[in-house]
């Protein structure tokens, strides 16, 4: 019989020392695939690529190198979590086509009425 191999993944947590958490790989309502919970209020954070639809927005605050492990869900989830404490609303993504690939967001968070 061949061994079986296990994965374990692990996303850094949202404590400012660095720690990392398993992730749980869910369905629930709030969590998707990267087992990381919204925070309430950033199911409604609107990312976008487009600069026009904040021109009338005030900036809050910057996201970078927001990286959630190698998964997209991962880091879209953090950053609209780190837009939520910031008092924003909406992300401008900046993040290049590779770091995107590679689960991280980058760019700036905006309060738009």
């Amino acid at each position: 019989m061949p061994p079986k191999i296990f994965f374990l993944f692990t996303f850094p947590c949202l404590v400012a020392t660095g720690c990392f958490a398993p992730a749980r790989i869910s369905h629930a309502p709030g969590i998707g695939n990267s087992g990381i919970p919204l925070a309430p209020g950033a199911e409604q954070v609107k990312l976008t690529r487009n600069a026009g639809e904040v021109a009338n927005c005030k900036a809050v605050g910057n996201l970078s190198n927001v990286n959630g492990g190698n998964v997209t869900d991962a880091g879209q989830r953090i950053a609209k979590n780190q837009a939520i404490g910031l008092g924003g609303n909406t992300i401008l993504d900046t993040s290049t086509a590779f770091e995107e690939s590679q689960g991280t967001v980058e760019g700036v968070v905006y309060r738009c009425n």
